[in-house]
């Protein structure tokens, strides 16, 4: 009889809990954020774009495996990566410490004690004694989830942010090559133009000194043949300036030691069109600013859930 008395007595507060708890799901979160957004076609039409989803990859889509090393490379030396990468792995240890209150607690013990004496008569044996305590706290109100919640989405967060990192990373490792090796291939160019026109001024002061051209003619030669050198020199400083670019996005500088193709590699096909809304949803910053919203979120759930269990 006692015991239904108590199930009495509980159920009320069983019934209560519901009113009190309100945890934001990701439905939530995403309403916030789009409510400001104008209302999206269905549909983007591009002449003559591919149809299909955007995929990861681009630099492999080059096909240049010097390219491919070289953005390799610098992400492994890069310490501003290293860092972001430390940050995510804090971020992980922060999750799985939040998730801990949500799991059992089970200590466990065990002793041996072993007494040997002559007085006042012989005593000799060993006692052996073990001991099981498990504890787990039941999450009702929902704080500790909503700090779990908080927790999964700021680790996010800091995931996407490496990821940006990353993606911008090899954007400059990219732009650094394709720079690089065009400036390469203009010193290929300027040095030819100067050995052409080095021989058109040559040909023109014999026939200067053969009476065959005039004054007029030697220092317009002269004059091309100067104003090429002089773009010859801005091409090799241009090269030069590229892979030391290259050098420090690396962490070789400054080995002066970083090899480029010798021609532009081929331009892979167009990547699919899309949605401008899809492409912005790619990007691993908007990605880490709503994973930061969702963390304020679940924040806000938990000091909403502070106060209700109080009231309640």
């Amino acid at each position: 009889m006692m015991k239904r008395v108590l199930l009495l007595g509980v159920a009320p507060v069983v019934l209560a809990l519901p009113g009190c708890i309100g945890l934001s799901s990701d439905q939530d979160v995403a309403s916030a954020v789009a409510e400001d957004l104008p209302a999206l076609p269905d549909t983007w039409v591009v002449d003559g774009a591919p149809v299909g989803e955007v995929r990861i990859g681009w630099i492999e889509a080059v096909g240049d495996p010097v390219l491919t090393e070289l953005v390799l490379e610098a992400q492994a030396n890069n310490p501003d990566i290293r860092a972001a990468a430390a940050n995510l792995d804090a971020a992980r240890a922060l999750v799985q410490q939040a998730r801990a209150p949500l799991l059992p607690a089970i200590n466990a013990n065990f002793n041996a004690d072993r007494t040997d004496t002559q007085f006042p008569f012989p005593i000799d044996q060993t006692i052996y004694s073990a001991t099981l305590q498990g504890s787990w706290e039941v999450d009702l109100w929902g704080r500790v989830r909503s700090g779990r919640n908080a927790a999964y989405a700021s680790a996010q967060a800091v995931e996407a942010d490496l990821r940006f990192a990353q993606y911008s990373l090899a954007a400059g490792v990219a732009s650094a090559y394709f720079a690089g090796v065009e400036a390469a291939e203009q010193v290929s160019v300027a040095n030819r133009t100067v050995e052409a026109l080095a021989e058109i001024d040559r040909i023109v002061q014999v026939r200067y000194r053969e009476g065959f051209a005039s004054r007029q003619d030697t220092a317009t030669t002269s004059s091309d043949l100067e104003s090429a050198r002089d773009s010859l020199a801005q091409a090799e400083n241009a090269a030069r300036n590229a892979k030391r670019a290259l050098e420090v996005l690396c962490g070789r500088y400054p080995a002066q030691n970083v090899a480029i193709a010798e021609s532009q590699p081929t331009a892979p096909p167009p990547p699919p069109a899309g949605l401008p809304a899809e492409l912005l949803e790619r990007r691993p910053d908007v990605i880490a600013a709503e994973r930061r919203v969702a963390s304020a979120f679940a924040n806000l759930d938990r000091r909403k859930l502070r106060s209700s269990r109080r009231s309640c």
